[in-house]
Order: C-alpha cells, then structure tokens, then sequence
C-alpha cells in the first residue's frame, strides 16, 4: 500500500472521527495500563504502596 493511495482515500471518505480506530486505540490504552498495573502489583514493594493510596 502506497502513501499517496491512502492519502487520497481518507480524503476521498473525509469523516470527521475515525470511530473505529478510536475505539481500537482506547482498547488498546486501557489494556496496556491494565498490563501496567497488573506488573506494578506483582512487585511487592510497590504493594504497600498501592494499598496506601487505595484507602
């Protein structure tokens, strides 16, 4: 796929919001901060941490 093409085809549907692609990259956001703290809980000294701002 060239560049070109795909410049002329998003000027050729020309929509104001990609819903698609926001939903991907929002899906795509909240599973890498899901990842994020699931690796940050699995180190024990960030736990107390954590737990001290849970309350």
């Amino acid at each position: 796929m060239s560049e070109s093409g795909d410049r002329e085809e998003k000027r050729r549907r020309r929509k104001p919001i990609d819903v698609g692609g926001m939903k991907k990259a929002i899906s795509a956001f909240t599973q890498t901060c899901l990842l994020t703290i699931i690796i940050l809980m699995s180190f024990d000294y960030v736990n107390p941490i954590l737990a001290k701002y849970m309350r």
